[in-house]
């Protein structure tokens, strides 16, 4: 049994009012199968009720969900996600001369907004959407039906509010790269429709050009209606299928999915079995290539490649599932004299809660040539070793001690007294 389907969350609580209040509402038979109950107190109070047994949390959200209790609706659900964004919307085509406070003034002849945020770009003006959390869904209601009256106030023709859905990530999405530029993109779409149907949202295609060393190259994002068709397209053939050369096919990831797959896989049971990998470029390298290579070491529990334009090297990170399996990747990656480091000795030196110490170095006005070298080949690894693992404002501070010395000698010291890799 999912101990998820056996959680109730409730909603739409006076702050004032105490649980046992809430639970007194229940009839006899719910109230003696709840094991236990919690209050959470942030933006909005939740009270969270453990029940005995799925069925006995079912009837709880089917007899009392929309109940009134001094004078608000209880909102209840088994999903707290579902329960979050019942009461969120998207406000979409606001005029662009439109503050933050003028939204949020707006919205609070409403009712009582928990949060109002319009979007910014890098150069905080507005993008022309927002979002805004009121504590009732009856409130949301009311938006909903005066927004004709919000456009003339703050919108312009494109305005829509609608309910706010949380976008749920599904494995239907491939990103291919290295398509031949003389193939059409009605062609690349007929070659992937064989593997399953494509959401109609990308029958007109977008394919972004770009420069790979010589030669101009596509890339394409597709995406299937359903999971299964996007993982039967991954072992599609590659070589000369669109044009001349090989396609690369991999499962798309957001930035945010890829860190968060490092961080779990760190942190997870198969923490010890985790390993970064510098390649070189000159390899064609995707999570076929890397799975190919490494496949005879053992089990893999998942593949991640990052890759950098500025290094000479591509990062990827391969999680096995055993001991053995982790050996024998580290043996082959030494037989290519490819560098290579279990990530879980990374997080031993230090994560992001530590700080490197402060370290004196002296200055040298006049360095050598030799050490001009070996500092130009240091700083250009600085960044490829530390970004992973490292906050931003850890790695400035490390960089800018580096700019208060030409010692070769004082940054190794400073290095080992950090507890940092350091390899001449």
């Amino acid at each position: 049994m999912n101990c998820k389907n056996t959680i109730v969350y409730v909603m739409g609580i006076s702050r004032s009012i105490d649980k046992q209040e809430i639970i007194k509402l229940f009839n006899e038979r719910i109230r003696n199968n709840i094991k236990f109950t919690h209050i959470e107190n942030g933006s909005r109070k939740i009270l969270l009720i453990s029940m005995g047994n799925q069925e006995i949390a079912q009837e709880l959200v089917k007899k009392y969900n929309g109940m009134e209790y001094c004078g608000k609706h209880l909102v209840i659900s088994l999903n707290k996600n579902d329960l979050l964004t019942s009461t969120k919307l998207y406000v979409k085509g606001i005029n662009k001369s439109i503050c933050n406070e003028q939204f949020k003034s707006i919205m609070k002849d409403y009712g009582t907004v928990i949060s109002c945020k319009i979007s910014l770009n890098k150069e905080f003006k507005s993008n022309g959407y927002g979002y805004v959390e009121f504590e009732t869904e009856e409130e949301c209601k009311r938006v909903l039906n005066s927004q004709k009256l919000i456009q003339t106030q703050i919108g312009d023709k494109h305005f829509i509010i609608s309910l706010f859905n949380k976008p749920i990530h599904k494995d239907n999405c491939i990103y291919v790269t290295n398509i031949d530029s003389t193939v059409d993109d009605i062609d690349i779409i007929t070659y992937f429709s064989k593997f399953g149907e494509i959401e109609k949202k990308d029958l007109e295609l977008k394919c972004s050009i770009r420069f790979e060393l010589i030669h101009k190259k596509k890339n394409a994002f597709i995406t299937y209606i359903n999971e299964e068709d996007a993982i039967s397209a991954l072992s599609s053939p590659t070589k000369n299928v669109l044009g001349k050369g090989d396609i690369h096919i991999e499962l798309w990831k957001s930035k945010k999915e890829q860190k968060q797959e490092i961080k779990q896989n760190i942190e997870s049971i198969y923490k010890d079995y985790n390993l970064k990998i510098k390649l070189p470029k000159s390899k064609i390298i995707n999570e076929k290539s890397i799975f190919n290579c490494f496949k005879n070491c053992g089990q893999i529990y998942s593949i991640y490649i990052q890759k950098q334009k500025q290094f000479s090297t591509i990062t990827v990170f391969i999680c096995f599932t055993d001991q053995q399996s982790t050996e024998n990747a580290i043996s082959l990656a030494e037989e290519n004299k490819w560098d290579v480091i279990r990530a879980v000795d990374i997080q031993k030196r230090g994560g992001d809660n530590e700080t490197p110490k402060e370290v004196s170095l002296q200055k040298i006005d006049k360095p050598q040539r030799d050490e001009d070298v070996l500092m130009n080949e240091l700083c250009s690894n600085i960044y490829n070793y530390l970004v992973d693992f490292y906050n931003s404002s850890q790695i400035r501070k490390i960089i800018s001690s580096l700019k208060d010395t030409h010692s070769f000698s004082s940054l190794q010291h400073l290095f080992k007294e950090n507890h940092l890799a350091f390899d001449k």
